[in-house]
């Protein structure tokens, strides 16, 4: 891939199509081809990229169309995809003592404690934000750690195709 990839550029062309370019790669070739897809990219070549990789997707690109079936769901930067819709950001919390214990916070979903941490989901940040901090300061405990997560590509990518589905 990387001789195909060497020669295609010789001319430096101001514009690359990959179609799953990483499809069949071992981790060390497809980490060096992301590498050199960066490099290409920097020199200011346009690169379009075909990939089911949401993870790749996200990493390498500045836009993203997501394409089911030829109709196009979603065009933006990973970050404005992932910050839009319905997708239930995860908010995971860890304190010095027990103040959140037993405590229901409405809007919010808590899934199993994990590893120490309360994992919430919600789909109003900042309402659920509140609420957390209000409980934590009222009990006059402390934070070890405070973490929120937007969905990633991929979790957008199955809201989009569901709801695409759904609407069909």
């Amino acid at each position: 891939m990387r001789v195909s990839l060497t020669l295609a550029m010789l001319h430096k062309p101001p514009l690359l199509i990959l179609d799953e370019p990483t499809a069949g790669l071992d981790v060390g070739s497809r980490r060096a081809l992301h590498d050199l897809i960066r490099e290409l990219r920097d020199r200011g070549t346009t690169i379009i990229l075909s990939t089911h990789d949401m993870a790749e997707a996200e990493a390498l690109s500045d836009r993203l169309a997501i394409l089911v079936k030829g109709q196009l769901l979603r065009i933006g930067s990973p970050r404005e995809i992932t910050s839009t819709g319905k997708g239930w950001t995860k908010i995971l919390v860890k304190t010095v003592g027990s103040s959140l214990e037993g405590k229901k916070f409405p809007g919010l979903l808590e899934k199993e404690e994990t590893d120490g941490y309360r994992v919430f989901f919600t789909s109003q940040v900042r309402e659920a934000l509140n609420m957390i901090l209000k409980a934590v300061e009222t009990e006059k405990d402390e934070f070890v750690d405070l973490r929120v997560e937007r969905p990633t590509l991929e979790e957008k990518f199955v809201e989009l195709t569901e709801e695409a589905r759904n609407a069909s």
